[in-house]
């Protein structure tokens, strides 16, 4: 009894661990930290990263002459003390930051398009420009 229980513990790991879209043969890609690869992924397959890798995402929709670029992962998240809000159909940007260097930073928007860079002194708030769709986040420059 002990055997046929192991066994069916081994089969339920086994299958909690394999992605229900890979066949039991295929092991995701794991890429280690520092590589730089590029990977070109079939319909199904899946890929994973480790905490803190930097990703850049393309689609090819219709072959490699027509690549499109989802969302570049280059930017850095700004500090949690510079905010951004909508404010009277305008993005306004309040740098909370103690210190006296200026923060450079820029503002993407879902369904518009994102802010130029723009220095902004600690203290102080700026209006970076309309807001033409829902503020996704604030990076820095």
């Amino acid at each position: 009894m002990r055997i046929l229980r192991s066994a069916a513990v081994a089969s339920l790991a086994l299958a909690l661990i394999t992605p229900a879209n890979s066949q039991a043969s295929e092991k995701p890609a794991v890429l280690s930290q520092n590589s730089a690869t590029e990977t070109e992924l079939a319909p199904g397959e899946s890929v994973t990263f480790q905490k803190g890798d930097v990703v850049k995402v393309e689609m090819l929709p219709n072959g490699p002459s027509e690549k499109i670029q989802v969302r570049s992962a280059d930017l850095t998240t700004a500090p949690n003390c510079i905010v951004a809000k909508a404010e009277k159909g305008f993005v306004q940007v309040y740098n909370n930051c103690g210190g006296n260097e200026p923060q450079r930073i820029k503002v993407t928007l879902a369904f518009g398009p994102d802010s130029v860079c723009k220095s902004i002194e600690p203290g102080t708030r700026s209006n970076v420009g309309p807001a033409l769709g829902r503020i996704d986040g604030v990076y820095l420059c």
